[in-house]
This record gives C-alpha cells, sequence and structure tokens, in this order.
C-alpha cells in the first residue's frame, strides 16, 4: 500500500479514523536528525509548518534504506509508534497540524 486511503479501504473504515507515521530527516550540528511526525491520516503533511517547529531550515522525508535501518519498517509500513535502534540519533515529534 503507498497511500493512507489504501490503507483504510483494506481495513474497511473511514480515512480520518487512521493516523500515518511520517519519517523525516533533516541536517543537525553534527549528524542528521529524524523525526517521527505522526498524524491523521486525512490531512496533508505540512512541511513549512513543521520546518518551523523543529526550526531548520531544511527538511527532506526519510529514504527507504533510512527508515528501515531506523525502524526496521519498509517505508509505508511504520507504525505510529515505531521505535528506533538504539545506536541511531533520533527524536520523535507527534504534532497535529491544523
Amino acid at each position: 500500500m503507498l497511500t493512507s486511503q489504501e490503507a483504510a479501504d483494506v481495513r474497511g473504515v473511514s480515512l480520518n479514523s487512521g493516523a500515518k507515521a511520517i519519517v523525516l530527516a533533516a541536517p543537525g550540528d553534527y549528524e542528521k536528525l529524524f523525526y517521527l511526525a505522526v498524524m491523521s491520516a486525512g490531512r496533508r503533511f505540512d512541511s513549512k509548518a513543521f520546518r518551523k517547529i523543529i526550526k531548520t531550515k531544511k527538511l527532506r522525508f526519510a529514504t527507504n534504506e533510512e527508515v528501515y535501518e531506523l525502524s526496521g519498517c519498509l517505508s509505508g509500513a511504520v507504525p505510529p509508534s515505531a521505535t528506533y535502534s538504539q545506536n541511531q540519533s533520533k527524536q520523535s515529534l507527534t504534532k497535529a497540524f491544523p
């Protein structure tokens, strides 16, 4: 599955009843910082608002390889309560965007 709508259809529920977890990467002082943004599946991710919250100008979606290395999950299958490898730099941030 590639979309939240496809996942909702498979589960037989409305799109707004689910959550989506988005793994993001931003430059840090010494290494990349990773964020887990959790939001309603029915909302669009607002990159500008998120960058303002974490006080950075650069932000990107984590690559498929980074997602797997961090969470052990394939991109698109990261649960909203994903755990990260102990040896990885990480930050977790949950924010609902209006």
